[in-house]
């Protein structure tokens, strides 16, 4: 005989088994997933980690490169100051020297660059101290004909020879300047190594 009690009972004890069961594999997928999430928010700290110690390190090479650049403009600086001074102290032996010294000097300038009918344009500050025969006897010992001008240059000294065709200019600040562009180079080796 069909005990229904019983077919009902067998059938909740099914039922109750295969909630059981799809509860344990539901909780197994949860724990999965769960896994897996755990998994990939670890590699992407670690992959995040990695990354900022990159960025640190980059950094820090470009701190380290920026502090060398830095420090070899410096050392430039400082080395062209010492060139510059060179330079500068050899204008101060010019200007310093005595009267009788430096218009040798400017004989010297006239005589090697002079030809007839130049005029010689003086500075200012030597204008008032030129000895009276001074551009005669220059003049003379090279054969040449020349002349005073009217005028003076501004610079510190030197002169500036006024020619017929083309003017040449010998101040002491472009000659010096003509200087230091044929020696820097060699001056500076001379310093620095």
């Amino acid at each position: 005989m069909f005990d229904k009690d019983n077919f009902l009972e067998d059938i909740r004890k099914s039922a109750e088994l295969q909630a059981e069961s799809l509860i344990m594999t539901a909780k197994q997928k949860q724990e999965d997933s769960l896994n897996v999430l755990e998994k990939a928010l670890s590699d992407q700290a670690e992959l995040e980690h990695q990354r900022t110690l990159i960025d640190a390190e980059q950094i820090l090479s470009h701190r380290a490169t920026d502090t060398r650049i830095t420090k070899q403009k410096i050392v430039l600086s400082a080395k062209q100051k010492i060139v510059d001074s060179v330079y500068y102290e050899a204008r101060q032996f010019i200007l310093d020297m005595s009267d009788s010294e430096y218009f040798d000097f400017i004989g010297g300038l006239i005589a090697k660059h002079a030809v007839n009918n130049d005029k010689v344009i003086f500075a200012d500050r030597d204008k008032k101290r030129i000895p009276k025969d001074f551009l005669d006897l220059v003049a003379t010992k090279h054969k040449l004909k020349l002349y005073i001008a009217d005028k003076t240059h501004s610079d510190l000294g030197g002169v500036i020879l006024e020619g017929k065709n083309y003017d040449k200019n010998l101040t002491l600040e472009t000659l010096l300047k003509l200087i230091r562009q044929k020696t820097e180079n060699d001056v500076a080796e001379l310093l620095f190594s």
